[in-house]
Order: structure tokens, then sequence, then C-alpha cells
């Protein structure tokens, strides 16, 4: 199985630092690493990384996700979601691919499969 690609500071176009809080919608062209705070609507084309200290409350949509630090909210990744052994969700996951290591926290559903969004299955809330 190929290693999930390693993120290096060339492949992130946006960076939340440690000392930043954002709150509103954001549509993000690439990959963003959320160091600090972010709360509220996130879509990105490529991958959502949250670092150690990094807090996220959010509706995301994104291509996949590195977990390291804190995320609450709906989480739906085209692709591939890895939590490290320090991240701690609590929400509701969609994907294809899950990775979670010994050691992270979660608490929510994770549906897996083909569909990454609300469109097309109707599934009964």
């Amino acid at each position: 199985m190929a290693k999930f690609q390693a993120v290096t500071s060339a492949t992130i176009n946006t960076i939340i630092g440690e000392n930043s809080r954002v709150v509103g919608d954001f549509d993000i062209a690439g990959s963003i690493k959320v160091e600090g705070f972010l709360k509220g609507k996130l879509t990105t084309s490529e991958r959502l990384v949250i670092g150690l200290g990094g807090v996220v409350l959010a509706d995301a949509n994104v291509r996949d996700a590195i977990i390291g630090g804190t995320f609450t909210g709906t989480l739906y990744a085209e692709t591939r979601v890895e939590m490290e052994s320090t991240a701690k969700v609590r929400g509701d996951v969609r994907t294809k691919q899950l990775v979670i290591h010994e050691g992270a926290e979660y608490e929510g559903n994770i549906s897996r499969g083909e569909e990454t969004s609300d469109e097309g299955e109707g599934d009964a809330k």
C-alpha cells in the first residue's frame, strides 16, 4: 500500500497560525493548515491539516484530511481521513478511507463509501 503523501510547507497554500483566530466561511483553493482556531464552514479543493494545537469547529468539505489537533463538526473527505495519535474528533466523518492511530479520541458517526456528500443517498435522519 502506498504511504499517504507527507505534508510539507511547500504543499500548503493557507496557514492559520497558532495565535490566530478566524471565524467565517472559507473556500480555499489548495491545502490549508490550521495551527490556531478556525470556526465556520470550510471547503478546500485539497487537504485539511490540523496541527497539534489546532482547533477546527466546522462543517468541512475537503479532498483529504490529517488531524493532529481538535476537530468538532461534520467532515466530508473525498478520499481519506487520518487521525493522528493526538487527534480529538467529535462529530460525523464521511470518507472512503479512514486511518485512526492508537491514542486518537473519536466520538460520533463514521460513514465509508463512494458518496462523500448528502446528495444522492437520501439517508434518514
